[in-house]
């Protein structure tokens, strides 16, 4: 028998980061291509929350059909991207409390300081911990793309941050030493910090977890009954993780060390990111028909 989407699969929405959990380790999507399909037929809103930026966003959307059709979090809680067609203007500042910039294709919901105001403060926290830092603004688009193995287009397409930096610290024999020094140093001016994607990072006022509640409070104006999926592979997803109903913290062999440690409310799933969200998207959309007509 043929498998069936489930009438309540309208009830689920679908946040997950995107390096290591649904790209694969080359940075591809096509091993989940099927799966988003199946998402997309259901109608169900399926959310990127991720470090990446509007431009890189904007290529991966376009790719899978979804550009201006399904809301994105950018730049780890930078921004939230609503399509303006999905929620009025009015009701996404009175449910936020942030009043909504608008264009051509989204309401745009600002949550982070500016990159500006966010160098200058990586450039403080790196003069008083004693430490030469290069931050992604300071490299080349040819560099930027060599270091990170990304083509010139998205090399350059990432590079166009406007809440968050990613630095490397400079000559220094113990990097976990360093950016734990520096870390301290940042927060004590009161920015945040993390590390992904081969580069230590800095931001402020806006998170993962924010942005993924903020969405879900407004989802559930039109839908009360909406329940919530979240997929990530590091330590910095555990936060929007324990925002959703349900979340499911995928393999990632580069990470390990970071996800030791989860609230016992997280599944700590033991495949790979694709394959993960593969085993969970099918599972919840799908039902045996046969089982179905058994009951």
């Amino acid at each position: 028998m043929k498998n069936s989407i489930r009438t309540l699969s309208g009830n689920i929405a679908i946040y997950t980061d995107l390096d290591g959990t649904l790209l694969d380790e080359h940075g591809s999507i096509e091993s989940v291509k099927s799966s988003i399909e199946i998402i997309k037929q259901a109608q169900l809103p399926l959310i990127f929350v991720t470090s990446k930026t509007y431009a890189e966003i904007e290529v991966l959307h376009t790719h899978l059909g979804m550009w201006g059709r399904m809301p994105f979090i950018v730049e780890n809680g930078g921004a939230i991207y609503i399509p303006s067609s999905l929620f009025d203007a009015k009701m996404v500042s009175q449910s936020t409390g942030y009043k909504p910039t608008i264009d051509e294709h989204f309401l745009k919901i600002t949550l982070g300081e500016s990159y500006n105001t966010v160098r200058t403060a990586l450039f403080q926290a790196a003069a008083k911990a004693g430490y030469n830092v290069k931050g992604i603004g300071d490299m080349s688009v040819d560099e930027f793309a060599s270091y990170t193995g990304l083509s010139h287009d998205l090399a350059a397409r990432a590079k166009q941050r406007e809440y968050q930096e990613g630095y490397l610290i400079e000559k220094v024999d113990d990097k976990t030493a360093a950016y734990l020094r520096m870390e301290q140093c940042i927060r004590e001016l009161g920015f945040d910090s993390t590390a992904g994607g081969g580069f230590y990072h800095i931001m402020k006022g806006g998170s993962k977890a924010k942005a993924v509640a903020m969405l879900q409070k407004l989802y559930k104006h039109i839908n009360p009954s909406l329940r919530s999926i979240g997929f990530g592979d590091a330590m910095s997803d555990i936060e929007f993780l324990d925002v959703c109903d349900e979340g499911y913290l995928v393999t990632n062999p580069a990470k390990i060390r970071d996800v030791s440690e989860i609230p016992p409310g997280i599944v700590k799933m033991k495949e790979s990111g694709p394959v993960a969200f593969n085993n969970v998207i099918h599972a919840t959309l799908y039902e045996d028909r046969t089982n179905r007509h058994s009951n």
